[in-house]
């Protein structure tokens, strides 16, 4: 049944590309000194803001940005006659089930728990502290079209803003986001799991294993984008499955918003992506048949995400998201990477160590295991569909693979998260699904349960060095216990790269109704200002007096 002209589907299918042409035409009629004016007027204190007009938004961008804008008019009207016709199934009705609400309910609680424990375990880190400091703190507008560094998870920082805009500790309020995230993964991996694992208990072993994989429940407790991007990974994984094996066209609709949600969050998301438009060929050949709904979909949302890249653009260039330190292709042609790729064996050790828990599983094994669902193609007494679960899981290798060829660069290892959970669902499936004797179940449950312990045991030692390389909780307790004294009612400057004293001042002195600013240009006002050694030319020592060195920071006191 098509629902033609509903409300939602009118507001949805108008409101991103007026939108889009309201703010091109806006674009375009101004010029760069104004439009510098007019961006620092919704909020000029923000990274490196004396610069930002000289290192990102520069007259070339914005001179490419009219070209954007021009480019993204024709694609909103294009969308407007076009998206109106897509076909948009009726949602199934809703089935009350009180067991499945009891499971859910299991899900909600022990996700909240194991997430909790992972928060509480791991004092603030670097990374988390400056996306709050420089991105969640900003307008949504801003967080969304300033790309400085990867660190901004655009979508993240943005829903953290508008939802807790009331709150003064955006950390703390990350991590609530990511907790949720980490719940609905749980959830939809749950009902995926009832289509594969028969033996209900080992169905609860096999979830608690997925649940409790290294970078999966690290980043549960943080305030990163990388949860979030998890549950739209799954989120278009199991819409994908539900659409081209269940023929279920009602799915098409959240499977393409949560790439366009996945792709706003991470642009990394790309491999993600890639995989799954890589799966969709296959089946296409596979059935000798193009399927036309789901290219008109497809197309429909790649260009809704570019509407929604047109800030990006236009403000930062698209050369912030390919030529930052962490994306910069290397030196020479893509042919010339694909050796360098297949010598890349610390980078995979690296990434089976943190799928697979321990070190041993990082060589041979972890290429082993890679494989080991080749398993399923043999394994047909049971009737289920794992040819078309192993085009879906060796089209994400695949892609991985072909995209860095292409970027010339190998992804950052949390950015295969949603790779990594793939492939533990996958052997979890497969190995689950071998023992078919009760008494061999039972054993093998006792030991998928003595080893999911065990790797817990390890991933909580691991936790938080193995989220970021490099030893949080001390450089949290060195600059801690830092000598440094002042009253409730002083006001303390940081610069740029000061950002993690917010965090550690909070720490320190929790009675203090802390009186802290960031990245002001004018620091002169504030009664203390830290900094980095390497920035200590910026202080005025007549009207500042040094009086701690502090790690790789010099603290000031103004002059009485």
């Amino acid at each position: 049944m098509i629902r033609k002209n509903t409300i939602f589907r009118r507001i949805l299918v108008l409101l991103v590309p007026l939108l889009t042409i309201l703010f091109a035409i806006f674009y375009l009629k101004h010029t760069h000194a104004e439009l510098v004016a007019l961006y620092k007027g919704i909020n000029s204190i923000f990274y490196k803001a004396e610069t930002w007009q000289l290192d990102f938004f520069t007259v070339k961008v914005k001179l490419l940005g009219n070209n954007w804008c021009q480019a993204a008019i024709v694609v909103s009207l294009i969308w407007l006659f076009s998206a109106w016709k897509l076909p948009f199934d009726k949602l199934p009705a809703w089935r009350y089930d009180k067991k499945a609400l009891f499971e859910y309910l299991m899900i909600i609680i022990g996700g909240a728990v194991l997430s909790m424990i992972s928060n509480i375990h791991t004092s603030y880190a670097y990374d988390e502290v400056f996306s709050a400091v420089n991105f969640a703190s900003l307008p949504p507008f801003q967080c969304m079209s300033y790309y400085i560094l990867p660190n901004n998870h655009m979508l993240f920082n943005a829903l953290n803003h508008s939802l807790f805009f009331w709150s003064d500790d955006q950390v703390a309020s990350g991590r609530i986001i990511s907790m949720v995230s980490y719940i609905l993964v749980l959830m939809l991996s749950w009902n995926f799991l009832k289509k594969w694992v028969d033996n209900y208990w080992m169905r609860w072993v096999v979830l608690l294993s997925m649940a409790l994989q290294f970078p999966v429940w690290g980043f549960s407790g943080q305030a990163r984008g990388y949860e979030m991007v998890l549950f739209f990974s799954c989120l278009s994984f199991f819409s994908f499955w539900g659409y081209w094996i269940e023929k279920k066209t009602y799915l098409l609709f959240p499977h393409v918003a949560a790439l366009v949600l996945g792709m706003l969050t991470l642009p990394s998301f790309l491999y993600w992506l890639t995989g799954l438009l890589l799966a969709s060929l296959f089946f296409m050949i596979g059935k000798k048949k193009i399927d036309w709904l789901y290219i008109r979909y497809m197309v429909a949302g790649m260009s809704l995400l570019f509407l929604c890249y047109v800030p990006l653009l236009t403000f930062s260039g698209l050369s912030s998201m390919t030529d930052n330190q962490y994306m910069k292709a290397t030196a020479g042609s893509s042919l010339e990477f694909i050796p360098k790729l297949l010598n890349e064996a610390s980078y995979f050790r690296h990434l089976f160590a943190e799928w697979f828990c321990f070190d041993i599983m990082a060589r041979v094994p972890g290429y082993f295991l890679l494989l080991l669902p080749l398993v399923a193609l043999f394994n047909k007494w049971n009737g289920k569909p794992y040819r078309p679960l192993l085009n879906m899981y060796f089209s994400m290798l695949l892609a991985f693979l072909l995209v860095c060829i292409v970027m010339k660069n190998m992804a950052f290892s949390r950015n295969m998260l949603a790779h990594g959970y793939l492939v533990w669902m996958m052997l979890l499936i497969v190995l689950s699904s071998l023992p078919k004797q009760k008494w061999i179940q039972k054993a093998f449950l006792t030991l998928m349960l003595v080893a999911t312990v065990f790797s817990t045991r390890e991933n909580y030692k691991f936790s938080p060095y193995g989220l970021y390389y490099y030893d949080v909780e001390q450089k949290y307790e060195s600059l801690r216990a830092c000598k440094f004294h002042y009253s409730p009612s002083s006001s303390v400057f940081l610069d740029n790269e000061s950002f993690y004293w917010w965090y550690v001042l909070r720490e320190k002195f929790p009675n203090h109704k802390h009186n802290i600013e960031s990245n002001r240009p004018a620091f002169k006002q504030q009664d203390y200002s830290i900094m980095r050694v390497e920035d200590i030319q910026l202080a005025d020592t007549v009207m500042y007096e040094k009086i701690s060195d502090c790690s790789e920071f010099v603290i000031f006191r103004k002059r009485r």
